[in-house]
């Protein structure tokens, strides 16, 4: 019985020598920092003091990123910002678009509420667009539609104008938030 034991105990790692994975990463081991108070401190509980005191993890190599992929990373991100940008440019300017309008405040109201609705069914409307005709086609006719728009809400001579220019402006810029998603999803995986 004695020698099964022995077998038993030589067989079956210490709990220094444990691996501990990260959930979804890959056979590393995950081995934090002995600075590292969080980790050290999560540990503490799962594992004796003599596996915190180990080397800390290295980080993973950088994916290779190159001009283009900096370019379109880029690109994305400030087309992908048009429809917020746009929305939220406008709002300290609400009182003084009412003034200009002699519209009360439910109409300058409005113009919030009706673009967050356009963004909202561009995000929608356009994505099996941009599968049926393309990626950029789609992208350049919602900044079309963006530039248009503000472009429309510039000259407007009146609140429903303004109102109606504002539907135009946010759906294009939802699209193209939309499209842009999609595409770097497609790009990076």
């Amino acid at each position: 019985a004695g020698e099964a034991e022995a077998d038993l105990v030589e067989r079956r790692p210490a709990v220094d020598e444990r691996r501990i994975r990260r959930e979804g990463s890959d056979s590393r081991p995950l081995r934090p920092a002995s600075g590292s108070r969080r980790a050290g401190r999560r540990l503490r509980c799962a594992a004796p003091a003599a596996y915190t005191a180990q080397a800390p993890l290295e980080p993973a190599p950088p994916l290779p990123t190159t001009a283009r992929d900096s370019r379109l990373i880029l690109g994305s991100a400030l087309i992908g910002c048009l429809g917020t940008f746009g929305l939220h440019l406008m709002l300290p300017a609400l009182p003084a678009i009412g003034a200009r309008f002699d519209a009360g405040t439910g109409a300058t109201q409005l113009l919030v509420s009706a673009a967050l609705v356009a963004i909202a069914f561009g995000n929608l409307l356009v994505g099996p667009l941009s599968d049926r005709f393309g990626r950029r086609p789609v992208i350049l006719a919602g900044l079309a539609l963006f530039v248009g728009g503000s472009l429309a809400g510039l000259a407007a001579p009146s609140i429903e104008s303004l109102i109606a220019a504002r539907i135009v402006q946010a759906f294009g810029g939802g699209a193209a938030m939309a499209v842009v998603r999609a595409m770097l999803a497609d790009h990076f995986g």
